[in-house]
């Protein structure tokens, strides 16, 4: 399998990556540095320090995010934003372990097919909710970019402005796949060239090479066709 394919699987040497400037935990592809760095100068002429919470992940920092979700070790959310007990799937059933692929779905990537693989997306929080509200702890649910949430402002902005800039929102709406997110941006041109390379016959090759350890990885490819369709390529491409 190519480099360029494994770069967009979340496998790779990390040579195209770089630190963001005073976020140096987070990392983008090198070439958006620049479109980063307006966006956060335009940010800033509406008050807004914008901060992402969220940014590059490894392969294997997703497959960890999934696992821990598919295991009941980790926090799973109905599209209500409530929580949805484990023990409410029987994974001996078929049905149920598909009802739990789903579940997962609307809010975690499956690893290898994350947007956060590429270094061109972030969630975004609003930094200057620290100044009021020293020890807030930020959920990330869409209620709190909403009116009288405490990332309101930044909601808006990306709503008004983030069209002026090279980035928008693939989970602005809700289209029946991944939940509405209203705090992920994605660099428009790279994210669609990275998307543009993914195909369900390369990810059934690459769960064989690095996929081993992937819990429900017997249902997740029994439906790859039905997941991609729904959870990969459909988004708010604008």
């Amino acid at each position: 399998m190519n480099k360029s394919i494994l770069k967009a699987f979340g496998v790779s040497d990390n040579q195209h990556l770089i630190n963001l400037p005073q976020h140096e935990k987070h990392l983008i592809q090198k070439d958006l540095l620049k479109d980063w760095n307006d966006l956060v100068t335009l940010a800033r002429e509406h008050g807004i320090k914008i901060a992402p919470i969220s940014s590059y992940r490894s392969f294997e920092h997703q497959l960890k995010i999934w696992n821990l979700k598919a295991s009941g070790k980790r926090t799973l959310l109905d599209d209500k934003e409530e929580e949805v007990p484990f023990n409410h799937f029987n994974l001996n059933k078929k049905e149920d372990a598909l009802k739990l692929i789903h579940t997962i779905l609307r809010w975690s990537a499956l690893p290898g097919l994350s947007r956060h693989h590429w270094g061109s997306e972030f969630n975004l929080i609003d930094e200057t909710i620290f100044e009021t509200q020293p020890n807030y702890k930020t959920e990330l649910i869409p209620s709190e970019y909403e009116e009288g949430g405490p990332f309101y402002k930044l909601g808006e902005f990306l709503q008004n402005h983030l069209k002026d800039t090279a980035f928008f929102r693939p989970y602005e709406l809700d289209l029946g796949g991944v939940a509405r997110e209203p705090w992920h941006i994605s660099h428009r041109d790279y994210s669609h060239q990275m998307l543009s390379q993914i195909t369900e016959t390369d990810y059934l090759a690459f769960l064989d090479l690095y996929g081993q350890e992937l819990i429900l990885r017997e249902t997740v490819v029994d439906h790859l066709d039905s997941i991609c369709e729904r959870y990969v390529f459909n988004i708010n491409r604008d």
